[in-house]
């Protein structure tokens, strides 16, 4: 063969559609965040943006995992300390890390992570149903484990369940 007709051919296929398309909806597309030692994730469509956490403004009496509020291009948003919701923190710690900005229908918040590993996609095949040595609590905020102890959280709680400010 020369070189020009199995360039041709190789041209050929890789333009054909591929005829083993991936199911889309068969994937999760995850933000992948550090809190502690712990990996966890969070589907991209809930998340509007990511910022560096600087500062925020408590409230008084309010719950143990609320850190206050920030305003974001002047808009009050509550920022939700993830790690005290999920008895990971250390109190003696400095809160820093950065905030991931949640959406869905109009309603906002913030959760704090210590770092942003960035975006995956995960097989939700993949996903596994939580342990049971995890809390009622605990358990409610998450869709799943991976076997690579990947946490995946449950945005539609994060953002609709009233108590969690």
């Amino acid at each position: 063969m020369e070189k020009e007709e199995v360039l041709h051919q190789r041209a050929e296929i890789l333009a054909k559609k591929i005829e083993d398309e991936v199911d889309l909806d068969s994937l999760f597309t995850l933000l992948e965040f550090q809190l502690g030692d712990e990996r966890y994730a969070i589907e991209v469509e809930y998340v509007k943006e990511v910022l560096p956490f600087d500062v925020c403004t408590t409230l008084p009496q309010t719950s143990p995992f609320f850190l206050g509020v920030i305003s974001i291009r002047q808009k009050i948003i509550s920022v939700y300390n993830l790690k005290k919701r999920l008895n990971l923190e250390n109190s003696e710690e400095k809160i820093q890390g950065y905030v991931v900005v949640l959406e869905k229908d109009g309603v906002e918040l913030a959760v704090l992570v210590d770092s942003v590993v960035g975006n995956t996609i995960l097989p939700k095949t993949d996903l596994q149903e939580p342990p049971q040595t995890f809390s009622e609590e605990v358990k409610e905020l998450l869709l799943g484990v991976t076997l690579n102890k990947l946490i995946l959280l449950n945005p539609i709680i994060l953002l609709k369940n009233n108590t969690l400010c």
